[in-house]
This record gives C-alpha cells, sequence and structure tokens, in this order.
C-alpha cells in the first residue's frame, strides 16, 4: 500500500514516487531528474537511511550479470543482484567469494556501501573482492573506479553519499568447502 519499513520494523514512511529501474540509463535518468532520492535495497539498515519522503528507488529489478572474465576469475553482476544470487552465479562457474558476508538478502551494492566484514577474522571485507565499480554521481555521470582510486574508497562503506553504485567486478577464488566449527567453554 506504498508504506515502506526497514527489516526490523522500526522506521514506517510512504515516499511521494517509488521507481524499480531496469537499466542503468533509468537509474541516471531518475538521478538526474529527482530534487531528492534514496536507494531501497533489502532494508536491512539499523537507521533513518532509508527513508525517503520524496523518491524512493528499488534496484531489485536491476539485476544478474554483465559480464564474466572466466580466465581472472572476475564476475561483474548489476548492483542490485542479492550476494546469495552472486553467490549462486559463481558456485555455477565454480568459483566462490572469497571473503562471503554472514548476511546473503542484502545487495551486493548495499554490502559494499555499508563495508560488511567476511565471516570471520582472517577473511577480511567483501570489499577487498571488488576489482571495480562502475558509479553514478549525483549529476548522472558515471565513473569506473579501482581499489587504488580515491572515488573507490569513498564509495566503499560511503552508505550512497557520493553516488550509487551501478555494477560490481567481483575477483572470484576456486570453491572450497568451508568447515563451522562449535566450542562451549
Amino acid at each position: 500500500n506504498g508504506v515502506f519499513r526497514n527489516w526490523c520494523r522500526r522506521f514506517r514512511y510512504t515516499p511521494q514516487k517509488f521507481e524499480r529501474p531496469c537499466s542503468e540509463e533509468e537509474l541516471i535518468r531518475l538521478i538526474r531528474e529527482a530534487k531528492d532520492l534514496r536507494l531501497f535495497g533489502s532494508a536491512h539498515s539499523f537507521n533513518d537511511g532509508v527513508v525517503a519522503d520524496t523518491t524512493l528507488v528499488s534496484l531489485d529489478r536491476y539485476t544478474g550479470v554483465v559480464k564474466e572474465d572466466p580466465v581472472n576469475k572476475q564476475l561483474t553482476v548489476r548492483s542490485g543482484t542479492r550476494v546469495r544470487d552472486v553467490v549462486r552465479l559463481l558456485l555455477a562457474r565454480g568459483w566462490a567469494f572469497k571473503a562471503l558476508p554472514s548476511h546473503d538478502a542484502q545487495s551486493v551494492a548495499g554490502i559494499l556501501s555499508t563495508d560488511v566484514h567476511g565471516t570471520g577474522r582472517d577473511w577480511g571485507f567483501v570489499s577487498e573482492t571488488v576489482v571495480s565499480l562502475r558509479v553514478i554521481d549525483g549529476r548522472g555521470s558515471v565513473f569506473v573506479c579501482g581499489p587504488g582510486d580515491d572515488l573507490f574508497r569513498a564509495v566503499i562503506g560511503g552508505v550512497g553519499a557520493v553516488g550509487v553504485i551501478s555494477e560490481v567486478t567481483v575477483q572470484a577464488v576456486t570453491k572450497f568447502n568451508v568447515e563451522q566449527k562449535f566450542e562451549i567453554s
């Protein structure tokens, strides 16, 4: 009914417009035309960062593979692709994330925008598996950046303040088995 809530139902809001772009061109148009907009992923936010009064944009239709590089084990996906879907796409190729976040319902852009860590202290951050990003700034200009760039460092953990991530290229590793151990003391 046009009412949105974050995952823990703490925030309830009704934006004036709700958009679901299917292409980068649509996303750029929305960014250029909107006076104020917020991106909505899985709403796995603990604060009011997803609350939008004017335009709320969901990237749920902006998903899937853009390209793959089998020689270097790199996969480029659209930013709305859920982590669980990226995992499936990688596994289908015999690959895996080196650092997998503990929550897989979030979009890959959401994981990077909040700079989520992997599932163990030795695995590092998910952002450390990223080779490059396509980022759309507030004017609708598109930039490509990598780990050595200032823009990349500003976008990772920047919760969208610098721009909207439109594509993510991840560096995969050969798939592996994980062993889980519990110890009660």
